[in-house]
């Protein structure tokens, strides 16, 4: 998050006074790339976070409360072992790479008559795409890894456990404190062979570990220089360069946080730096400004992630939705041919002796071509050529239905898409969360309104299941097995009552009780009656009916449409019947 060395350098200061004489008690690891140390002490609690994700690398003292997963990671049990219990003894910003390594003594006086006497340092690494944290154990010589916070399968040195431990140093990179006016003119002119473009502050961050783009343009700016130059600018006055930059690091570091034009903080400085459109806010301390910066940061990404999940889940059930449509469509062309059906029905009734029958296909004129061509129509031998038409109109009737119900899907389709697409539109402009959800939740309620209701969805012609209003009560009978299958999985909720004739086909009934309280007997014989009713036992005298809450009733996988399990209910032996008029022919 921050490069720049007198930053490091004061905030290992900054926690080294916070936590002198503490000791760790809990070790947490809310995240795959996050550490949280809590101590305590005769000073009170502290708590040390230290991240290793690339883009929030940082440690800093915390007060944020981090819900920690249930089963830690392995990181997080291996950090436990070897830190819980052992006292705080520093902190150290590197003078050449940007590290800060924490130092952790031994746990007590009995432990150090064991094996236990050395030490454990938490070396956190800020080197952009490399970060990490790591675990190391030091026992009088070098320390040895233990272990990474985050792994870096590319790294250029072993940080396997148990190999001794070297610091991030980065090939080409000068050290600021014995670089020569030859090495900086020589690293410069080889930077600028590889990137002419870029101008003479950028290129001089990459020369010196822990040196930040805006700290190199004020050092080029005090040299008398340009800092969006050419890079030349500085192999030509080197001496200068170095100087300035020299001079600037030996200035106290005074934090400031940089604000942009929504009062958010984008940055941190370790002067008070120009920086053009923006404004400065002292920090009242490194970690507080860390804090802070992280989450408005975390917010940011927060908000990308969730427009992009939106973006996704549109762009997907836009992309699904145009599909069903293209088949629609195909679906629409081949009803529209329905007409043929009844134009060649015509033909055949025009025939002489309509009622002869044992014919297979028969070669007719179209009347209705004004070139009269011999037309070929197939037919059933059984049947007469009369009843051959009469299948044919059959055929051109169900065409005729389908080419409606079809065009009103293709309209209700199109209207889907162009509610998707200005949804789409909406996502792309919001600019935080709260929007974006709102969003979410539109298109949610939409589409959930759009299921819970069968006749905008667009696959039931018959219009919905039969309904009744008895004495307040509505009772719902479905006309096909898809109807059947609906009233199970979404018209109906657990608490409302499922009725089926038994040991027959027929339809599932549902009385709907959304007030969950016990419906009256008149009113449950009623919703029994109607199920006998529409079922082949209509004409009984007497018929067992299965009553049951639709809770007990499951739709499972691999059952027929229109076939359910109930796995608890009562019988209720009823005289088929309607209440009142038969409203069969009524639309759901």
């Amino acid at each position: 998050m921050i490069a720049d060395r007198p930053l490091l350098d004061a905030l290992a200061r900054e926690i080294d006074a916070a936590l002198v004489g503490l000791r760790v008690r809990r070790v947490h690891q809310p995240d795959v790339n996050t550490l949280v140390l809590k101590l305590d002490g005769p000073g009170g609690a502290r708590r040390l976070l230290a991240c290793a994700d690339p883009a929030e690398a940082r440690v800093h003292l915390s007060r944020e409360e981090r819900p920690n997963p249930r089963t830690p990671f392995p990181f997080c049990m291996l950090a436990r072992k070897h830190l819980e219990g052992r006292p705080f003894e520093e902190a150290r910003a590197d003078p050449v790479f940007p590290v800060i390594a924490l130092r952790f003594g031994p746990r007590g006086a009995a432990a150090q008559e064991r094996a236990d006497r050395g030490r454990v340092i938490v070396s956190v690494e800020w080197t952009g795409h490399a970060s990490t944290v790591v675990l190391l154990r030091e026992d009088g010589g070098a320390p040895r890894v233990l272990g990474l916070l985050r792994p870096l399968p590319r790294a250029q040195r072993d940080l396997s456990a148990g190999a001794a431990y070297t610091l991030p140093a980065r090939p080409g990179r000068l050290d600021l404190r014995t670089a020569t006016t030859e090495q900086l003119a020589a690293t410069v002119a080889r930077l600028a062979h590889g990137s002419p473009r870029q101008g003479a502050a950028r290129l001089l961050s990459r020369v010196f570990e822990g040196i930040g783009r805006r700290t190199a343009a004020e050092a080029i700016g005090r040299a008398g220089l340009d800092p969006d130059g050419p890079p030349e600018a500085i192999a030509a006055a080197p001496e200068r360069c170095l100087a300035a930059l020299r001079e600037l690091l030996g200035v106290p570091c005074r934090p400031q946080v940089v604000i942009d034009s929504t009062g958010a903080p984008v940055e941190i400085l370790p002067w008070p730096l120009p920086v053009p459109g923006r404004r400065l806010e002292p920090a009242p301390s490194i970690s507080e400004a860390l804090e802070r910066l992280s989450a408005v940061r975390g917010r940011a990404a927060a908000l990308e992630a969730r427009h992009a999940e939106l973006l996704r889940t549109l762009r997907k059930q836009q992309a699904h939705r145009e599909t069903k449509l293209a088949r629609r469509r195909e679906e629409l062309g081949e009803a529209r041919r329905g007409d043929r059906q009844r134009i060649l029905a015509d033909l055949l009734l025009a025939q002489e002796n309509p009622a002869r029958r044992g014919e297979s296909s028969i070669e007719v004129t179209d009347l209705y071509d004004p070139l009269h061509p011999r037309v070929t129509v197939l037919l059933d031998p059984a049947l007469s050529l009369s009843a051959n038409a009469a299948r044919l109109y059959q055929r051109a009737q169900k065409s005729a239905r389908a080419v409606r119900h079809l065009s009103e899907v293709i309209t209700r389709g199109e209207e889907e898409i162009r509610f998707l697409e200005k949804s789409r539109a909406q996502a792309e402009e919001a600019t935080d969360i709260g929007r974006l959800q709102a969003i979410a939740r539109e298109v949610q309620e939409a589409l959930q309104e759009r299921r819970a209701r069968p006749e905008l969805r667009g696959d039931a012609p018959s219009g919905g299941p039969r309904r009744f209003r008895v004495e307040g009560w509505e009772i719902l009978a479905g006309r096909h097995s898809r109807d059947n299958d609906r009233i199970v999985t979404e018209w109906g909720r657990p608490d409302d009552l499922w009725f089926h004739a038994r040991g027959v086909p027929g339809a599932h009934v549902l009385l709907r009780n959304p007030e969950r309280a016990e419906p009256p007997a008149a009113i449950v014989e009623t919703a029994a009656r109607i199920a006998a009713h529409y079922s082949p036992a209509r004409e009984e005298a007497g018929v067992d009916v299965i009553v049951a809450a639709l809770r007990y009733v499951r739709k499972r996988r691999g059952l027929e449409a229109g076939q359910v399990e109930v796995t608890q209910g009562r019988t209720l032996r009823v005289r088929p019947g309607l209440p009142g008029p038969d409203p069969g022919s009524a639309k759901g």
